[in-house]
This record gives structure tokens, C-alpha cells and sequence, in this order.
């Protein structure tokens, strides 16, 4: 049976983080309780590649495809993480990855993208007009994913029935005459 995981797992792959490690999100960092950077103990990323799914979205240790730094405004990017971003080579203040599909049992992943993860007048320059810009301060991911086709999917034959001999049609075509000569006859008693 396939399997589709999605959402928000606030998780990127890097975390816990070390202590020296870019951390402008303010995410999770290595102690006692998660020791190791990336580990399936205290990472959702990590626990879910360990159980046998697929990153059905966009390769998440790819900077470009980082879906959290909006604001938490939702009024632009968050200033003081976006020149970390840069750094990171994601050039709209996206620092973090913690949203994904996963799948399990799939066919294939015939394709996948992030929405809403470019600024709408570029890196350079932000003009909204508005207070609140952006819906969420997360970026979306969109993934087409095809299903296996199953055993047993495919209805089953209906049962073959004859035809009943008397259709409302056959009444229609005995209720008109009999209403016309019903008709005619009250017409010509007059």
C-alpha cells in the first residue's frame, strides 16, 4: 500500500547542530539528550530515511530547496537570517529545510518543486505594499508522485441482469395515446 508522509517536520537534515555550525533558525543543537549532528534519535528528517521512505521533494541538503526564513511577520525575508542564507547560497533568507514529502511504496516521483520560496521582486529589492506578504513563513512543496497500480484495485464486473420487460418508457408511450383520446372524447361530448 502506498504511503505519503507530508509536512512541516521541523527537522533539517543538519540538526541537531553543532555548536560551531551556522545556526540562524535557532534550531536544535548537539547535547546530551541528541549527541550526533543528523541523527534518527532526535531528528524527524533522519527517522522517517532510516524507516525506508524517500524525500519525495527536492533535495533537501541543496540550499536552493531551504523552505524556512520568511518572517515571522510575514512581512519579507527575516533580516538577520538572510545574510546567513546567502552564505548558505540560498539568496532569499531561506536558512532551514523542515518541510517534506515522504513516500513509501510509491512507483515513481515523476515530479517536484518548492513554491513560494522566491520573493516577489527579486533578491535585491522588497516592496509588498502590505504588513503581512506571505501566508506562512514556510515555503511549499509540491511533488506529482504516481501510485502502483494494485491487485484487486480494479472494480470487478457488474453482475449481468436481463432487461426488466416493462420500462417507464412503455408507460409513456401508453399514457399518450390513452391522454388524447381522453382529451378528444371530452371535446367532442361538448
Amino acid at each position: 500500500m502506498p504511503i505519503i508522509i507530508l509536512g512541516d517536520f521541523n527537522a533539517d537534515y543538519r540538526d541537531p547542530r553543532g555548536v560551531d555550525d551556522p545556526n540562524p533558525g535557532e534550531q536544535p543543537v548537539v547535547s546530551d539528550i541528541c549527541p550526533t549532528p543528523g541523527g534518527a534519535k532526535c531528528n524527524a528528517y533522519s527517522t522517517m530515511i532510516e524507516a525506508g521512505f524517500e524525500n519525495a521533494s527536492p533535495d533537501a541538503k541543496n540550499a536552493r530547496y531551504f523552505t524556512w526564513g520568511a518572517a515571522a511577520l510575514l512581512d519579507g525575508p527575516d533580516k538577520r537570517r538572510a545574510k546567513i542564507a546567502k552564505q548558505l547560497g540560498n539568496q532569499y533568507g531561506f536558512t532551514d529545510r523542515l518541510d517534506y514529502i515522504f513516500t513509501k511504496n510509491v512507483y515513481a516521483t515523476v515530479s517536484s518543486k518548492i513554491i513560494g520560496n522566491v520573493w516577489p521582486d527579486g533578491s535585491g529589492v522588497w516592496n509588498c505594499g502590505s504588513k503581512i506578504c506571505f501566508p506562512s513563513d514556510h515555503a511549499g512543496v509540491v511533488s506529482t508522485i504516481e501510485l502502483p497500480r494494485m491487485a484487486g484495485a480494479i472494480d470487478p464486473d457488474l453482475d449481468s441482469h436481463a432487461r426488466l420487460a416493462f420500462t417507464p418508457w412503455y408507460l409513456l408511450v401508453g399514457v399518450i395515446p390513452l391522454f388524447l383520446i381522453w382529451r378528444i372524447t371530452r371535446r367532442l361530448r361538448r
